[in-house]
């Protein structure tokens, strides 16, 4: 899309998807920087790389969310980091998988039931590959306080992949994709060599111990080779359904909604459901891994703490730039604090919000005062406590038109969908197409 977003001058990307009996695509996701590199995987959920590029924080004040670009002080920080990230094919659910502090770009399932993807793990650094556990989060940067981090990983584990060849030459790393025999395939290239180096190298996918060492595969000398893909019959993978409202009066949208500017806002709406804001996420992340250690589990010792004191859910727009002026070629999109809906028997969201692809929205908790919400955690055992506010802002939230949406929590270390990953073959739903 040609959207700028702020501070930089990169087109917004999202993830599309067009069904066969679809007249034209419709988007799934609503950044305003960029989703990348889509791959199916199982439960109806498209796994991808978002590049979190948020420019709005919470002020000093708690009193609103706004750019950093206006000026003020702030109780927290805009974004910037790539994230593995997951959402439905239907778009009614949204959710982190990998949240490290270095970069997840490319990130694919293994046959493990981990996601290896090509990272650096400083700026400055080659690529190379990285494999963690569904759920590994190192990094919440718009619900954290200014200056803090998470403090720990819950017992998910993340593991650097080969840096070296057979002969122990440095290896750049990048592309990794799934084999079926236990494996990883990748596109590689010695340190400093030129881009056409690469080649196709197969590594196990078991790096606990350390990275083995990799085996050259295939390298045409004259040119690049990357971006492998093993051949093989994947499971059964549905096609994109849609999930719209159930027909009760609860779900009828209204004719209208005031919003706080005063305008009467009459357009397309989509339903937005959230029925566990203050208790711990009540899935259970796989917290027994292979090697025999614990991980923790977020029902009873959550990673992020939940919010105590939420009383109502703001809905703010991030308008898109327009370009379509006789005189200025580009009209940044407008920041709007759109409406404030209380939450239902105290806990519960359940709003009808305006559904438009030119103005994604972000969610914000705010307490009785109708300030941000924020709260500390407990200390305990070797987690010290950290300070929070109900802001999920490392990402911007598109509504489908009559589209079901939900969310978990109240900030951006909830909003996680729990399955099981792995990678697949076979499967009695697999099409065989013969040859004619």
């Amino acid at each position: 899309m040609p959207d700028l977003g702020r501070d930089h001058s990169r087109r917004a990307s999202q993830i599309w998807t067009w069904s066969p009996d679809a007249k034209a695509p419709e988007p799934v996701t609503a950044n305003r920087n960029n989703d990348r590199w889509p791959v199916l995987i199982a439960g109806e959920q498209i796994l991808f790389s978002l590049w979190s590029r948020n420019r709005e924080a919470v002020t000093a004040d708690l009193g609103e969310v706004k750019p950093v670009t206006m000026g003020g002080e702030f109780a927290t920080r805009p974004t910037d980091q790539w994230m593995a990230a997951v959402v439905m094919t239907n778009a009614a659910q949204f959710g982190y998988a990998i949240k490290a502090v270095e970069p997840v770009w490319r990130p694919r399932p293994l046959f493990n039931g981990r996601i290896a993807y090509m990272t650096a793990p400083t700026p400055d650094a080659p690529l190379r590959l990285a494999q963690a556990d569904w759920g590994y989060i190192r990094t919440s940067p718009s619900s954290l306080a200014e200056g803090e981090e998470l403090p720990y990983e819950g017992g998910a584990q993340r593991h650097y992949g080969p840096d070296r060849d057979a002969e122990g030459r440095s290896l750049i790393a990048a592309c990794p994709t799934a084999s079926p025999d236990q494996s990883v395939l990748f596109a590689g290239a010695l340190a400093g060599s030129s881009p056409t180096s690469f080649a196709i190298y197969q590594v196990a996918d078991d790096w606990t111990s350390g990275a083995p060492v990799p085996r050259l595969v295939f390298d045409d000398p004259d040119r690049g080779d990357s971006e492998p893909v093993a051949v093989y019959a994947r499971q059964f993978v549905p096609k994109p359904r849609r999930l719209t409202p159930p027909l009760a009066d609860s779900y009828r949208a209204p004719e209208k909604i005031r919003l706080l500017s005063g305008q009467e806002y009459t357009g397309a709406m989509g339903y937005l459901e959230n029925v566990a804001i203050k208790p711990p996420i009540r899935n259970p992340i796989p917290w027994h891994d292979r090697s025999g250690g614990q991980r923790i589990d977020p029902r009873v010792n959550p990673l992020v703490s939940p919010p105590p004191n939420v009383r109502s859910i703001a809905v703010y727009s991030a308008g898109r730039d327009r370009f379509d002026d006789p005189d200025q070629w580009r009209i940044p999109g407008v920041w709007e604090k759109q409406m404030v809906s209380p939450l239902v028997a105290d806990d519960d969201l359940r709003a009808w919000i305006p559904s438009d692809p030119l103005r994604p929205t972000v969610i914000v908790g705010l307490d009785e005062r109708g300030k941000v919400a924020r709260w500390i955690s407990e200390a305990s055992g070797d987690r010290p406590s950290r300070t929070y506010t109900a802001y999920a802002g490392d990402h911007y939230s598109g509504i489908l038109p009559n589209g079901y949406h939900y969310c978990n929590g109240c900030h951006t270390g909830h909003t996680f969908t729990v399955l099981d990953p792995r990678e697949r073959t076979g499967g009695s739903g697999l099409d065989v197409i013969p040859a004619r």
